[in-house]
């Protein structure tokens, strides 16, 4: 009996070690899964952040490329600014240089009026040397007479009794004159003291005149105001064919009332 009891005795002890063998087992893995649950969060944690920050790094990266693409456009403006105001200074340049020429021009017909006692401005309308003088005095002569002439590129067009060819402006609005002041120094309207004359090839129906807002009259054809170019120089000269300027194009005139190609 008492070798039973301690034979009892000895399998209760190993199963007792045993036992605590397989709690320590148990426990360990569960704090070794426990760690690897916190290990695999913290990881995560970790891959959030990098991401959030990644997102932040390639905003701040489109912004700087847009920033530089901004500086670039800015530059490109300021460059077309720059090229746009010596443009703008070029032509005052020329405007003023048509100005100056076209008052010379202008005083050139008194001088010589003074200078020739007993002749009328009619006789010196006719008698003038110089095409620009001619020029500005056919804006101004009594009874201004309009006539024909031939040109090598635009055929057959309406003068000036001095030959200069005499063009409209797209601006007017029917025979209300557009061009004044520094218009008017370039391009001298056609103006007439007396009833406007015709010869040879002008449509005499055509013919007309309209007031202007200084008082003055200025001759008309086909309805439409007429002009000259202080840049035609001689007879035959058609240089302002087709040119715009002062916001609008200018055009010679067939007899017929129609604008010139060329």
């Amino acid at each position: 009996m008492r070798v039973w009891l301690g034979e009892v005795d000895r399998a209760l002890r190993l199963r007792s070690r045993v036992g605590l063998l397989l709690v320590t087992i148990a426990v360990g893995a569960a704090g070794v899964a426990l760690y690897l649950a916190i290990d695999a969060s913290q990881q995560s944690a970790r891959t959030g952040d990098v991401q959030r920050l990644q997102g932040q790094i390639d905003a701040l990266r489109s912004e700087a490329s847009q920033a530089t693409q901004l500086n670039g456009r800015l530059a490109t403006a300021r460059s077309l600014a720059g090229r746009a105001s010596a443009e703008v200074a070029k032509l005052k340049a020329q405007v003023q240089g048509f100005q100056q020429k076209a008052t010379a021009a202008a005083r050139a017909p008194s001088r010589g009026a003074g200078s020739s006692p007993g002749t009328g401005p009619a006789s010196s309308s006719t008698g003038s040397k110089g095409p620009a003088t001619g020029a500005r005095k056919s804006s101004s002569a009594a009874g201004a007479t309009v006539s024909v002439a031939g040109n090598p590129k635009l055929g057959t067009i309406i003068v000036d009794s001095h030959g200069l060819t005499l063009y409209d402006f797209h601006r007017d609005e029917g025979a209300k004159s557009a061009c004044y002041g520094a218009c008017a120094s370039v391009w001298p309207p056609l103006k007439t003291s007396g009833t406007p004359q015709t010869t040879g090839g002008v449509e005499a129906s055509k013919l007309g005149t309209a007031k202007r807002t200084d008082g003055t009259t200025q001759v008309t054809y086909g309805g439409r105001p007429l002009y000259t170019y202080a840049g035609d120089r001689k007879p035959g000269d058609a240089k302002g064919n087709g040119i715009t300027s002062f916001g609008g194009s200018w055009h010679a005139l067939h007899p017929n009332g129609k604008e010139a190609g060329g």
